[in-house]
């Protein structure tokens, strides 16, 4: 259900945008997955300077997105659980950046990992095939872009971005 929220044109209309601190975003995607990093020992590092510029998003489906990606990171991790969140901004954009020292993502299945029920060969939890494609449609959805670089054994590096606020008015005008 929640694939097809964002999968139609109404799901724009439908989101209630407002200007975000893209740290306050990144801190509250992660409170609720805090317990578990915990729990499996996650070295977990946070870079994400709170004077970055600020982004125009639906604050709930942002959310969303970046508790999808974090969740992978978390099922395929390996012994060495380590996940970075980096932030840096131009003058048009900022991306965010998520790095895990996980399984990583097999050549083969790296143009795949965004199509809905994909799962590639080193499938290792259960899981519908959909939280990446969510993630992939909230980032669109807001002007942005998502790409991953990864390869077996090494871990994966998910990044996106997000037009800052002023680009995203200035294109409503």
């Amino acid at each position: 259900l929640t694939y097809a929220r964002y999968s139609n044109s109404s799901a724009v209309a439908a989101t209630e945008l407002a200007d975000v601190e893209l740290a306050d975003l990144v801190e509250d995607a992660l409170q609720g997955l805090r317990p578990l990093l915990a729990d499996r020992e996650f070295d977990l590092v946070i870079d994400v300077p709170p004077d970055l510029p600020q982004i125009c998003v639906d604050r709930p489906a942002m959310i969303q997105a970046l508790e999808n990606i974090v969740d992978n990171a978390i099922k395929y991790s390996t012994t060495e659980k380590h996940l970075a969140v980096t932030g840096t901004a131009t003058a048009r954009n900022v991306t965010l950046t998520i790095r895990d020292r996980g399984t990583g993502i097999a050549r083969k299945d790296l143009s795949r990992v965004f199509e809905r029920f994909y799962r590639g060969g080193n499938v290792m939890s259960s899981g519908s095939g959909l939280g990446l494609p969510i993630a992939k449609r909230i980032v669109e959805l807001h002007g942005g872009r998502i790409w991953v670089e990864s390869r077996r054994g090494a871990g994966a590096i998910f990044s996106f971005t997000l037009p800052i606020a002023i680009e995203r008015q200035a294109g409503k005008a």
